[in-house]
């Protein structure tokens, strides 16, 4: 059951990485923001009520799993709800951004045509699960992170 196995994944404290989507959870996450940590993995809380769950550098590319806890994606992308799963991806130039990742980064990028100053924008954050629980499920039914590489 996705529900107990999430529960099982929050509360451990383990690390866990899918290298063929390019996920990572990790218990070294600093809940106080989003930042990157040695291995170009982490995750975090950032301003507009998003959730980072994942992440994943992978070469010059940065894949992000974000929750939107607030609803502010989803009103951004006309779509309703609060809690659904996001994935979005850029290249690593993010780092050196101001106000990265936070949704009014992502307002921008939408506001810009999917473009951010010299931010190279892969993918802004596109909805891949209702939640949590279904991100999930999807995984373990179809073998794929939603919105990872395998799991597209």
């Amino acid at each position: 059951d996705a529900a107990a196995s999430l529960r099982v994944l929050l509360c451990s404290g383990k690390n866990f990485c899918d290298y063929v989507d390019d996920f990572v959870w990790t218990g070294d996450v600093d809940w106080g923001g989003v930042g990157e940590i040695e291995g170009g993995s982490t995750g975090g809380v950032a301003a507009g009520g998003l959730i980072y769950v994942s992440i994943f550098g992978d070469n010059d590319n940065v894949l992000c799993w974000i929750v939107d806890a607030g609803g502010e994606l989803a009103k951004m992308n006309g779509e309703e709800g609060a809690g659904a799963v996001y994935f979005a991806e850029t290249w690593d130039d993010i780092w050196e951004c101001e106000g990265l990742l936070t949704r009014a980064f992502w307002q921008d990028v939408k506001n810009n045509g999917g473009t951010h100053g010299q931010v190279t924008i892969v993918s802004p954050p596109k909805r891949v699960a209702g939640c949590l629980t279904d991100l999930f499920a999807a995984w373990m039914a179809n073998g794929g992170v939603p919105g990872g590489r395998k799991g597209k």
